[in-house]
């Protein structure tokens, strides 16, 4: 069963070279081994009465990604349900109960998301310059080297499986003829042996895929429909949902952590502000705690220059040219004294509360409406356009208005630098934000926001012109209608748009706002005609 036909045993890249006085062109060519997926699917279900309901399913899953005696995976599910409505016993509640149901499941499923070929190592074949340049141009010669065309991803034949065992329970139920009816169920879902791409530098390779940690999500959704108003000219459907998700690393092998890089900017003091650690979830984000301003009575004006009185936290690194009255201040996690990476904490969860959907449809007489509201509740995000366009790290930079009455150093009156302590304090009686750094990008608590909202995502209105009009021109119905998307958006987040997620080169850093295109607002007219 190892042996699946089509999977590839090797690979190589190879290049056809000539010389180039001879007008021969150096064609290129790659050979990338097939991507093969060969499965097996075998399913039972076992009925009794309408009532008791079991069903049970096996698949087996061979892929060609992983290296002989590892290619093989083997997911078996399981599922029973119960209809409580029809047993005797229930028979009294039948004009107002329509349906519950008990049900409960259990399965794995395997995920084989990683490059191709991972377990393989990879050559290329090059000329060599080790003979005479009067050598005989028709004799060729060629020298291999570890591949670099495909990132140079370090072989690992261990590779197995990613696995996600899946369990839930759940309740459905319906009231007067389902008139009301919806589901509540609880789940609980594990991921083992995950396929995660790590960097290996120093090892002459840039990434190697590990099977590594586990991983586990749990919650609860609800879910319902409700008919509320039936009458001849005017009706009122209502949907609505929520759900609640708490996400774990339960651990990551030998790692006591990791941090993954958000990748907006290479500089270390905005850079890996996502560590993953067990027990803890994924998608908190680290970085530094803002406390306030300096006062122009920490320091003093020595020689052309602003000098730090004793007791004052360092925080140059990070302010650069700005560092001195009005700098940002930053909390000293180790109390040493000076700002460094190790006084970074917990800033932001990019984890929501709670989540969901609500809907409704009515009509009077001709008249029909509809509106779709989303929203997310309780989660933060990391707003790096905050911290790239309030920072003067190059010249010229046009910053955000949260900069305009920002702490400063000027006498705009006259252009001169203010180097007395008090006057600099009554320039500035009314800034209401720290002077503009000048020196690093700093993932801040201040450029984490409040990321809920509620969202109108579309509204329609419609109208159905008589009938009696319509079968003189020997049309059934005919509906004019307009539709507004994404129409109003309640929140407290000061970026564009707090549905936002432009960062996600690992699923380790989400909620990150970097140069990400809004939403649109669109609006739709049209004619729906029967004949």
């Amino acid at each position: 069963m190892d042996d699946i036909q089509g999977m590839p045993q090797a690979y190589l890249s190879h290049q056809a070279w000539a010389n180039p006085d001879s007008g021969i062109v150096k064609p290129q060519d790659y050979t990338f081994p097939d991507e093969v997926l060969f499965s097996f699917f075998g399913r039972i279900n076992y009925d009794i009465q309408g009532k008791y309901l079991v069903a049970a399913t096996f698949r087996a899953d061979g892929s060609s990604k992983f290296a002989k005696g590892h290619r093989w995976g083997y997911f078996p599910s399981f599922s029973a349900g119960w209809r409580i409505s029809d047993e005797d016993f229930m028979v009294d509640t039948k004009g107002w109960l329509s349906n519950l149901k008990l049900r409960a499941s259990y399965g794995s499923s395997g995920n084989n998301n990683i490059s191709n070929a991972a377990y393989m190592r990879n050559y290329s074949l090059a000329p060599t310059n080790w003979l005479p340049t009067d050598f005989p141009q028709s004799i060729m010669t060629v020298g291999s080297y570890i591949n670099d065309k495909l990132v140079a991803v370090m072989p690992n034949p261990d590779l197995v499986w990613e696995t996600t065992i899946t369990r839930n329970v759940g309740l459905d139920w319906g009231f007067w003829n389902n008139r009301i009816n919806g589901t509540i169920e609880a789940y609980k879902n594990t991921t083992k042996n995950l396929l995660i791409q790590l960097p290996v530098s120093g090892s002459g390779y840039a990434y190697k895929w590990l099977n590594m940690g586990q991983t586990s999500n749990q919650g609860v959704e609800f879910n319902l429909n409700a008919a509320l108003i039936q009458s001849k000219d005017f009706n009122l459907d209502l949907g609505f949902n929520i759900s609640t998700n708490q996400n774990k690393v339960d651990n990551l092998g030998t790692f006591s952590s990791y941090q993954f890089n958000e990748a907006w900017t290479s500089q270390s003091e905005a850079s890996n502000s996502f560590v993953v650690t067990p027990g803890q979830p994924v998608g908190l984000i680290y970085g530094y705690k803002n406390i306030g301003r300096y006062d122009a009575s920490d320091f003093t004006w020595v020689g052309g220059s602003w000098v730090a009185n004793a007791g004052v936290v360092d925080n140059s690194v990070i302010d650069g040219l700005s560092w001195g009255p009005g700098a940002m201040k930053l909390f000293d996690k180790d109390g040493n004294g000076t700002i460094t990476e190790a006084d970074r904490v917990v800033i932001g969860n990019t984890n929501p509360k709670h989540y969901g959907s609500f809907n409704f449809t009515s009509n009077y007489k001709s008249i029909d409406i509809s509106a779709n509201f989303n929203w997310v509740y309780g989660n933060q995000i990391y707003n790096a356009n905050k911290i790239e366009m309030c920072t003067a790290y190059y010249k010229y930079r046009n910053l955000l208005t949260t900069m305009q009455n920002s702490y400063s150093q000027v006498d705009w009156t006259t252009g001169a630098r203010i180097t007395d302590p008090t006057l600099l304090d009554a320039a500035n009686v009314n800034a209401d934000i720290w002077a503009v750094p000048t020196g690093r990008y700093a993932t801040a608590s201040w450029a984490i926001e409040d990321g809920s909202f509620l969202r109108l995502n579309n509204l329609t209105i419609g109208y159905t012109l008589p009938t009696e009009l319509m079968s003189s021109l020997h049309v059934q119905k005919l509906r004019i209608y307009c539709t507004a998307y994404n129409l109003y958006t309640l929140t407290k987040y000061s970026g564009y748009d707090p549905e936002v997620d432009s960062r996600r080169s690992s699923p380790a850093t989400p909620g990150i706002d970097y140069s990400a295109y809004p939403k649109s607002r669109s609006f739709n007219v049209g004619v729906n005609i029967t004949l």
